[in-house]
């Protein structure tokens, strides 16, 4: 975490298989001028993000920000996995934001197969001037479906559904989302989402 002027440092894990559960999370900020830190997992087997803490109010995540002090303009870090297997589901999520006069870090995904499921979200938010980041996924397969209604709209996540979302709000600017897979299985619900907060939006 960073409050002055320096850069954060990064997390970088490099494991065969990393598993994120019950609320755990892994957190790059920034509240100055400085950078936050990037979050760097490379997993030969699998990397899984599952569930949220037992009250339901804080999920498993891997989460990069800029909060919103003053006219700070940190800027947020990115978040990159490569794996074979990725899992986001129960409500767990991937985000990347900014609240503030600052762009949001990226989000790029290198895996086998993508699935975000059961209320899982990968998101990238903006909601002061600047652009929220990018989503680019790079896979064979991708699957997202229905969000448990077990998981309400709170904390980092998003509306009801699964899926990838790229939001801005106040005089900010929506990213882009970005799939290169030969399949893509959109089930009950499963959303892309870029949207702008004042009525103008874009939906895939």
């Amino acid at each position: 975490m960073v409050y002055g002027t320096g850069k954060g440092g990064n997390i970088e894990i490099t494991t065969g298989f990393l598993s994120v559960p019950g609320g755990a999370q892994l957190l790059t900020n920034t509240v100055g001028r400085g950078l936050a830190g990037n979050i760097i997992i490379k997993a030969g087997d699998r990397v899984s993000f599952n569930g949220t803490t037992p009250s339901g109010r804080f999920p498993s995540a891997a989460f990069s920000s800029v909060d919103t002090t003053t006219n700070f303009t940190g800027k947020g870090g990115n978040i990159t996995v490569d794996t074979n297997l990725l899992r986001v589901i129960d409500g767990a999520s991937i985000d990347a934001r900014t609240l503030n006069s600052s762009d949001a870090g990226n989000i790029t995904i290198n895996a086998g197969l993508v699935e975000v499921l059961n209320g899982g979200q990968i998101i990238s938010t903006s909601s002061g001037s600047r652009r929220a980041g990018k989503i680019t996924v790079n896979g064979t397969d991708a699957e997202f479906n229905e969000r448990l209604d077990k998981f309400p709209a709170r904390f980092t996540n998003f509306g009801s559904a699964s899926g990838f979302f790229v939001l801005a709000s106040s005089s900010g600017i929506a990213g882009d989302i970005e799939v290169t897979s030969p399949k893509i299985t959109l089930d009950n619900k499963g959303r892309f989402i870029a949207e702008f907060f004042l009525r103008k939006w874009r939906q895939y």
